[in-house]
This record gives structure tokens, sequence and C-alpha cells, in this order.
């Protein structure tokens, strides 16, 4: 998903702000389904 790959590409460029960054960039996302998608696939993309 794009939008996930889209976070995940700036945690090297924003270094320790990044999971403050990234929750804030989720909290703005709608509708709510979206997101929680957009979450699940931050974490499996973070995860391999």
């Amino acid at each position: 998903m794009a939008e996930a790959q889209r976070l995940l590409a700036q945690r090297e460029a924003m270094g320790s702000g990044w999971l403050t960054w990234v929750a804030a960039q989720l909290y703005q996302l709608s509708p709510p389904p979206y997101a929680a998608m957009v979450r699940r696939e931050l974490q499996r993309l973070a995860q391999g």
C-alpha cells in the first residue's frame, strides 16, 4: 500500500521523531477503517 510505504520511507530521515510523526499522520487518515488498514500494512512492512 502506497500510504504505508510513504510513511515508512520517512523513518530514517526523521530519526527518533518518526514515531510521533507517524502517529499524527495515522490519526488524520479517514475513514477509520482505512487508517487501521494503513497501520496494519505499516506494521507488516516495518517487520519485513
